[in-house]
């Protein structure tokens, strides 16, 4: 007994050893969203600029971007790297959030759809088709905004707009193609027209719709809140921040979807220190709303994990060890920091020994309840309990003597006592359990546990088989 009690022990000790993980392990993967960091994951949009200045009428025209566009990536690089430097929070750039809505293989399809919608609009209008032409737009407009093109293809959804805008002055529909005009503007600041090319009506229309874009005192969103919502929920984000950069300084507005927080544009003489400055005060508002680290989260949870099972019956009438194989399940919730409740239910077959003193095999269920202890320590997380067990036998026969197993029972050369004969019946048990799980990601673990068992088949009978040595190695899934 003192044999197989070291040995267990001796394998639960190895097991720990191999998959602790190793400082250095850490030290490589700080920011590894996988391994013991924030539930808080910031995205970081793309730079919003801003530049009345700008002549909006060229003689060459330029659809691209122009201004300050150094300046512009380093303060989003730098909001991204300053989060990744914090072990609270996990940091998505433009360029992230990019790959995760460009994830779909199908998505390629789809955008290019929508770019010939707006090559067939534009057809349309030259062909003086304007009714036709507004239909082929707003349906590139609704698909296109499906698809966040005001993230990953600014330059796209603008031209889109400023169609619409064109086709709506044609029209005599002004308010219409000011509300497109302006929505152009915000997402591409720096468009620019060739001078005479169009009438001067649809120039002052222009000129009015981009001051007043960069005027009225709106959040800069490159769309519409509820869809910055969806955006937050789909990813998922924490909440999500846009910089401003434009005459009057720099600014952020930022959202978790209900709240929005901001800073108004500040002018910064010193352009060396222009990014961290505001990168900071933007940081200092983020702090009000304290991350935990994920595995030293203490809010309700539930676990669900499955294990493979042995033990050994350290009480048991046969010469030989018999030994026990399952499968167990175990469903545990966590109340608060130290208190939780777990339901284990388990199927179990306890095999013939060498010397076949028990006959045949013997299934076993077992069910317990049992509250306990538990607390955490980085990734690991260790668990005491006990409480109240069910274990069901089917029936069984053992006989030590080998002239009981040759001649039968009846037979004159079968001393008496040497056969047990057990019915069909069900065992209360008291378990005392020990044991830990460690943390792969955010919801996967693997759990080793050590558990004893006593039994009685009444309150005043011990059973033949007794003191259940139990050991469990599973994986499982925590839903937080």
């Amino acid at each position: 007994m003192l044999r197989a009690l070291r040995f267990y022990w001796l394998a639960a000790f190895l097991f720990l050893l191999a998959w602790s993980p190793s400082g250095e392990a850490q030290q490589l993967r700080p920011i590894d969203p996988d391994i013991r960091f924030t539930e808080q994951v910031i995205g970081v949009l793309p730079v919003r600029t801003i530049s009345t200045s700008l002549p909006l009428f060229v003689s060459e025209p330029v659809d691209g971007e122009s201004g300050d566009e150094e300046g512009v990536s380093n303060l989003a690089t730098y909001a991204v790297n300053a989060l990744r430097l914090d072990p609270r929070f996990r940091a998505l750039g433009p360029s992230d959030i990019q790959s995760v809505l460009e994830g779909d293989p199908s998505r390629a399809t789809a955008v290019e759809l929508v770019r010939e919608r707006y090559e067939m609009a534009l057809e349309l209008y030259d062909m003086l088709a304007v009714e036709k032409a507004v239909q082929h737009l707003e349906e590139a407009t609704f698909h296109g905004q499906k698809l966040y093109l005001e993230l990953t293809n600014p330059k796209l959804m603008a031209r889109i707009q400023f169609l619409t805008g064109m086709c709506h002055l044609e029209r005599g529909r002004a308010g219409k193609a000011h509300i497109a005009f302006k929505s152009a503007f915000h997402l591409h600041p720096h468009r620019t027209f060739r001078s005479g090319y169009h009438p001067a009506s649809t120039e002052a229309a222009l000129r009015a719709a981009r001051e007043d874009a960069f005027s009225e005192p709106r959040e800069p969103w490159p769309m519409e809140r509820s869809r910055i919502q969806t955006l937050i929920q789909s990813i998922p984000l924490s909440h999500v921040v846009q910089f401003t950069r434009g005459e009057k300084g720099i600014g952020w507005v930022a959202t978790d979807g209900i709240r929005t927080w901001r800073e108004s544009p500040i002018l910064f003489d010193d352009h060396d220190e222009v990014e961290s400055r505001v990168v900071s005060k933007w940081m200092s508002c983020v702090e009000g709303r304290r991350a935990k680290p994920r595995f030293e989260n203490y809010q309700r949870e539930f676990r669900l994990d499955t294990n493979l099972a042995h033990g050994i019956f350290l009480d048991q009438p046969t010469r030989e060890t018999s030994h026990v194989f399952g499968v167990m399940t175990n469903g545990s919730f966590r109340f608060n920091r130290y208190l939780d409740m777990a339901v284990k239910i388990g199927v179990s077959t306890l095999f013939q020994d060498p010397l076949e003193d028990l006959r045949s095999s013997v299934t076993l269920v077992q069910a317990s309840l049992t509250p306990g202890f538990s607390f955490r320590s980085g990734p690991w997380m260790w668990f005491f309990r006990t409480g109240l067990e069910a274990l069901y036998m089917d029936p069984y026969k053992v006989q030590t003597n080998p002239d009981c197993k040759f001649f039968g029972v009846d037979s004159e050369r079968c001393p008496t006592g040497n056969s047990i004969e057990e019915k069909q019946r069900v065992l209360l048990g008291l378990p005392l359990l020990a044991g830990g799980s460690l943390n792969l990601t955010d919801s996967v673990y693997v759990s080793l546990t050590t558990s004893f068992h006593i039994f009685r088949s009444s309150l005043l009978t011990n059973s033949a088989f007794n003191s259940l040595l139990q050991n469990e190695l599973g994986i499982g899934f925590r839903f937080h």
